[in-house]
């Protein structure tokens, strides 16, 4: 879970906390293209969406072929 600062503004490791709701926060985070991942908040290279969608196609097609041909899922995994 997203921890969120004080409403007040507090200097912590040399940067200054802003002031805002959580749900301003959150806005602004998923504007940016932001993601949640294990309870902190990343953003992920716009170039590096391409490469990974690219990849879970390949995997969905390969999955996909295997149930239709009814070939047991832990045969031999395809090269990426």
């Amino acid at each position: 879970m997203l921890q969120m600062p004080s409403l007040q503004p507090v200097w912590r490791v040399g940067c200054l906390l802003p002031q805002a709701s959580p749900k301003e926060i959150q806005a602004e985070l998923a504007a940016m293209g932001a993601v949640e991942l294990g309870g902190y908040w990343r953003r992920v290279d716009p170039g590096y969406l391409g490469s990974l969608l690219e990849l879970l196609i390949k995997w969905w097609v390969w999955l996909h072929l295997i149930i239709a041909r009814g070939d047991p899922l832990d045969q031999r995994l395809p090269a990426t």
